[in-house]
């Protein structure tokens, strides 16, 4: 598949969803009973539809009780955009600081992915098999980084159920045809709006990790609910909390933010102009 049908089929993905926005705005529940696919369709253009520049500080606890913390600058370029691209550069702790990992969706919808580390001053390629690791000492694989398509997943409303008192869909997402580090999702969305409120992450057959989300610590930003807190939580008893401090939403990232130079010679301000 080509650049031009990537475009095409982009804006025919999320047209149906744009028009549920327009008409019922991010924060109203359906007119309808959806689709497995379209709850998820809604949720992945609420996650990943808009370009911005983000700043987040991450806390990742150890089974021992040892803790880590990273901050970073995360920009994404969103699929209303066409293909997605996110460069995160982090800015502490001083050993990390200026380290970058940049991630461009290909034609079939997998990533090519690349590091810069400033100590060896080149960037190197991540592998397939590297993106399901953890990313720097957190619960996060360099896969969750990704923006996520429905067309990737093969989903099934399984229920509708109470979850942290809102009435939520329980759905199913299959890997499909896609080099997934899970072999599946199980996904709580919010009905009233396009929040995903919980995901469990399955591995040989048992929940490998959870990501929860703080639905106190949700806003509206530029049309769209943003969560401002992510907790994973690991199977052998680890946490990773994502903190989200500021989100500019823009327009539009140029595209030279995403080029191998740019990782290698850019910096937290030139990445944001």
């Amino acid at each position: 598949m080509g650049t031009s049908a990537l475009g095409r089929l982009s804006r025919l993905s999320v047209i149906s969803l744009i028009v549920q926005f327009s008409l019922y705005g991010a924060g109203a529940a359906w007119a309808f009973q959806p689709t497995a696919d379209e709850i998820v369709e809604r949720a992945f253009l609420n996650l990943y539809g808009f370009s911005s520049v983000q700043q987040v500080k991450v806390r990742a606890k150890l089974k021992d009780g040892d803790e880590y913390l990273r901050t970073a600058q995360l920009i994404r370029s969103g699929s209303t955009q066409g293909p997605n691209r996110i460069l995160a550069r982090f800015t502490a702790p001083p050993d990390l600081r200026g380290l970058g990992v940049l991630l461009k969706e290909r034609p079939d919808f997998t990533y090519d992915a690349f590091l810069y580390q400033p100590i060896l001053g080149r960037v190197r390629r991540i592998t397939v098999a590297q993106r399901h690791d953890a990313f720097f000492g957190t619960d996060i694989a360099f896969e969750d980084l990704e923006a996520k398509r429905p067309e990737n997943w093969t989903s099934r409303l399984l229920r509708e159920e109470e979850y942290q008192e809102r009435p939520a869909w329980v759905v199913e997402m299959v890997p499909r045809d896609f080099p997934s580090g899970y072999e599946r999702i199980v996904a709580w969305f919010d009905v009233a709006t396009p929040l995903m409120l919980r995901a469990d992450f399955y591995r040989n057959g048992e929940v490998f990790k959870s990501l929860v989300v703080d639905t106190a610590r949700v806003e509206k930003i530029g049309g769209y609910i943003v969560p401002q807190r992510l907790t994973f939580h690991g199977a052998g008893g680890t946490t990773t909390t994502v903190d989200i401090l500021e989100v500019e939403v823009r327009d539009e990232i140029p595209a030279e933010r995403f080029t191998l130079t740019g990782l290698e010679t850019g910096d937290t301000g030139r990445d944001a102009r």
